[in-house]
């Protein structure tokens, strides 16, 4: 990939690349043409499976041409994630999900990546204030994807407790634990929040 006449490296020679995704001959907005993508992603020359090729693959993800920061550019980003080129419903998806929490283009494993985490919980595209957002909360709990009934999944839940990414056990990490029991998110003041507590102690996701 090194003849200009055919690459353009930096992406900026318009008559091989689409600045704003646009051009027909460039892109393919339905994602649907098979010269232009590759519907099960193992076209080398479209994917890149190991996420190394940095034509095709943006490490720090800060190339706009390959990232959208603010998850909102429709061809990279899918709001309501439902696009399966983009989400893996069953998160089972190599390329899309990382079941053990260890590729770090998918995962912050110290929480720090902004692009994945929001420290102060704010962020809605990653965090649901007020728990209403079903693709980020199951108000019912039975979401398997969010939640476990049985408490044995280990994404989701650490049975020994040593889980750093679940468990804080010297109660000090502030996205796990309300050292002064005043965050909304992880305390009822009134204990009358059924999410958190069961008033009369019959939930069994709540009380054994």
């Amino acid at each position: 990939m090194t003849n200009p006449l055919l690459h353009s490296p930096d992406m900026t020679n318009p008559l091989l690349h689409s600045p704003d995704m646009t051009n027909p001959l460039l892109h393919s907005p339905d994602m649907t043409n098979p010269l232009l993508h590759s519907p099960d992603m193992t076209n080398p020359l479209l994917h890149s499976p190991d996420m190394t090729n940095p034509l095709l693959q943006s490490p720090d993800m800060t190339n706009p041409l390959l990232h959208s920061p603010d998850m909102t550019n429709p061809l990279l980003h899918s709001s309501d994630m439902t696009n399966p080129l983009l989400h893996s419903p069953d998160m089972i998806n190599p390329l899309l999900h990382s079941p053990d929490m260890t590729n770090l283009l998918l995962h912050s494993s110290d929480m720090t990546n902004p692009l994945l985490h929001s420290s102060d919980m704010t962020n809605p595209l990653l965090h649901s204030p007020d728990m209403t957002n079903p693709l980020l909360h199951s108000p019912d709990m039975t979401n398997p994807l969010l939640h476990s009934p049985d408490m044995t999944n280990p994404l989701l839940h650490s049975s020994d407790m040593t889980n750093p990414l679940l468990h804080s056990p010297d109660m000090t990490n502030p996205l796990l634990h309300s050292p002064d029991m005043t965050n909304p998110l992880l305390h009822s003041p009134d204990m009358t929040n059924p999410l958190l507590h069961s008033p009369d102690m019959t939930n069994p996701l709540l009380h054994s």
